[in-house]
């Protein structure tokens, strides 16, 4: 048995040897290769400081370029990675915010090197946001039928408080509603309408529709008065 041991070992130990060295000379070559590059496409993500918002449109995603030996499997059991832009204490204005590979979040020692992310850079316009409370608006379409007229309209409610960048609600006076048709009526009617925001920009935090009454009654004959005569 020793003998047999002893043959195995040392029988062509020459040659043996080598291959032990070649062996270990790709190990070390495979290990230190840096691996294959990969092009994946990421979620931007934009800290915003606290009363502000982004107004200008922005991409949503990115690309980012990695490589690694890990890159098959860097999403298993992993959260994904993302490009995450930090803008906090930033003023209101127009921002060219450069995207450098640190801005891209990796899971921690998976072994993967982040070379470039596409766009270089991305531009930002924030603006403060602010709220106003303006009056509603009910644009009526259409007359009663002949000989009956309006005599008024109520809405409720009277007005709802608008928020969004300074820019978009300091240009909003009013906010209508969608239009309502009292094409030949002859009694009052009820309507319930929603609000017609045009601006994607100006919220509101109402949520039930409008509730708008308008009169309609008969024409109402006017009275003259006959000045008086002379005695």
């Amino acid at each position: 048995m020793k003998r047999f041991i002893k043959e195995i070992f040392l029988k062509n130990w020459s040659l043996k040897t080598i291959a032990i060295l070649l062996a270990l000379v790709l190990w070390l070559f495979v290990r230190g290769e840096p691996g294959p590059e990969r092009v994946v496409e990421v979620p931007l993500e934009v800290q915003l400081p606290r009363h502000m918002e982004i107004t200008n449109e922005r991409l949503k995603t990115v690309e980012v370029t990695m490589r690694g030996a890990a890159l098959s499997n860097m999403w298993f059991n992993q959260p994904p990675p993302n490009c995450i832009v930090d803008l906090q204490g930033t003023s209101e204005g127009e921002h060219v915010v450069a995207l450098r590979p640190e801005n891209v979040k990796i899971p921690k020692g998976s072994g993967i090197e982040v070379l470039r992310v596409i766009p270089a850079s991305i531009v930002i316009v924030l603006r403060q946001t602010v709220s106003k409370e303006v009056p509603v608006t009910v644009p009526i379409r259409g007359t009663p039928a002949h000989g009956f007229e309006i005599y008024g309209k109520e809405i409720r409610p009277p007005s709802v408080t608008i928020s969004g960048p300074r820019s978009h609600i300091e240009r909003v006076n009013e906010i209508p509603t969608e239009a309502v048709s009292i094409n030949d009526q002859r009694q009052s009617c009820r309507f319930f309408v929603s609000l017609n925001l045009k601006d994607n920009f100006v919220r509101t935090s109402l949520n039930n529709p409008v509730q708008v009454d308008v009169a309609i009654g008969p024409r109402r004959k006017l009275h003259t008065i006959s000045p008086a005569r002379g005695r």
